[in-house]
């Protein structure tokens, strides 16, 4: 995907490819994606799989979430998931 997007995770876990949005960076992305052979790129959907389990399913949001109503209501610390400038 491209950087108009947040997914810099895709890069820091190697499961994918986060680039500029520019048409010479698709198009090399593109050719190297293609490049790559079946093993690196099922290991890279494996690897992508477990990082958006462990990030994004609705059990980790959920909680997230009740950890931020705890910091609101002041029963907690702030979470990870909350950040202030």
């Amino acid at each position: 995907t491209t950087k108009n997007a947040p997914w810099e995770g895709l890069v820091q876990n190697d499961c994918g490819w986060w680039i500029d949005l520019t048409i010479e960076q698709l198009k090399s992305t593109l050719l190297e994606a293609t490049s790559r052979n079946s093993a690196d790129l099922k290991l890279m959907g494996e690897i992508g799989r477990l990082w958006v389990s462990e990030e994004f399913y609705w059990t980790v949001i959920a909680n997230k979430m009740h950890a931020v109503y705890d910091w609101l209501l002041s029963r907690d610390t702030r979470p990870e998931c909350v950040m202030i400038d």
